[in-house]
């Protein structure tokens, strides 16, 4: 598992009709310079954004975490913050009364690794008709824990004239599943291996000559081969009684490509 923290690394957009120092907000919660924000009557709202470039793209996040530093009056209304990906809420919001700098932790919810990339920090403030109220924004601490998922190669090998593939992923995620989608004109004619065994049964006929074969929980390299199952016509030139014991016609068919 890694982790990593990002803070603000810019200022987005703010529906605040005065604002300064905006930039300020774009470091840590031990930072000592702010960004300030004047409060009106009605809720407005500042935004911040991060990147998360530095998070692989084939990975699981496990958590995500937030902190913030703020000052922002307790007679105050609507003073919340979130986390946001795009457009969409995430987490849920946290009221914010802190009369001195204070850290204040964030409750961020769940986040997929597609999520990230469009991850930002919205600030609410709104104050009460008579006073007049000024929210300081100091930095803000992103902590990112994830894992980074292991493939697995699919190696395929069509060695059949009866048979196609016409589907298949080449690199599976670890504990997946893929499924192969093959094209067969005769099914009695073709045989297929996963990693040496014959699973040829396991072929599911989906649509007319569309089949398909799953691997599941997929924990290491899978090679799947396809043979055309051929037989071969021995006749033996030993006496009639012993011929007639293996083949009354005194001829018997094995098959190859097993």
């Amino acid at each position: 598992m890694a982790s990593v923290t990002l803070y603000p690394n810019s200022f987005v957009s703010s529906t605040f009709t005065t604002s300064s120092n905006t930039s300020n907000g774009c470091t840590s919660t031990s930072s000592t310079t702010y960004a300030t924000f004047t409060l009106e009557t009605t809720q407005k709202f500042a935004y911040y954004s991060f990147d998360t470039s530095a998070i692989p793209s084939n990975v699981t996040i496990n958590s995500v975490s937030c902190s913030i530093k703020v000052t922002i009056p307790n007679d105050s209304n609507y003073n919340t913050a979130q986390l946001y990906s795009g457009t969409t809420a995430k987490g849920s919001s946290t009221s914010l009364s802190k009369d001195t700098a204070s850290t204040v932790s964030l409750t961020p919810g769940s986040w997929t690794r597609s999520e990230l990339d469009n991850i930002q920090l919205v600030l609410g403030g709104g104050k009460g008709v008579k006073h007049t109220r000024i929210a300081y924004f100091y930095g803000a601490d992103l902590t990112i824990d994830y894992t980074s998922l292991v493939y697995h190669n699919l190696t395929i090998t069509n060695n059949s004239s009866y048979a196609s593939v016409t589907n298949y992923e080449q690199s599976i995620p670890e504990g997946g599943n893929s499924t192969i989608t093959l094209n067969i004109t005769s099914i009695n004619d073709i045989i297929l291996f996963d990693n040496g065994t014959n699973v040829t049964s396991s072929l599911v006929n989906t649509s007319g000559t569309t089949y398909t074969y799953t691997i599941t929980d997929i924990q290491g390299d899978h090679t799947v081969i396809i043979n055309d199952k051929v037989s071969y016509t021995i006749t033996s030139n030993l006496n009639t009684n012993l011929v007639d014991a293996i083949s009354p016609s005194g001829q018997t068919t094995v098959y190859g490509g097993e």
